[in-house]
């Protein structure tokens, strides 16, 4: 009985340590847009606006 406890408790870690991973990535990704974009050249708005258009994201 205890060590069923122990392994699904240990699974439940398991996996909220990888989810957390996951979005570590995903937050260094998304953060290194943001500064790629920050140091950038400023683009024409039209540039901005065909991309909105088509992506949905500028």
């Amino acid at each position: 009985m205890l060590l069923g406890l122990g392994l699904v408790l240990f699974l439940i870690l398991l996996v909220l340590g990888t989810w957390q991973m996951q979005r570590l990535y995903w937050k260094e990704g998304l953060l290194q847009t943001i500064d790629q974009r920050t140091h950038s050249a400023p683009l024409p708005l039209v540039a901005v606006e065909k991309e909105f258009a088509a992506t949905g994201d500028v």
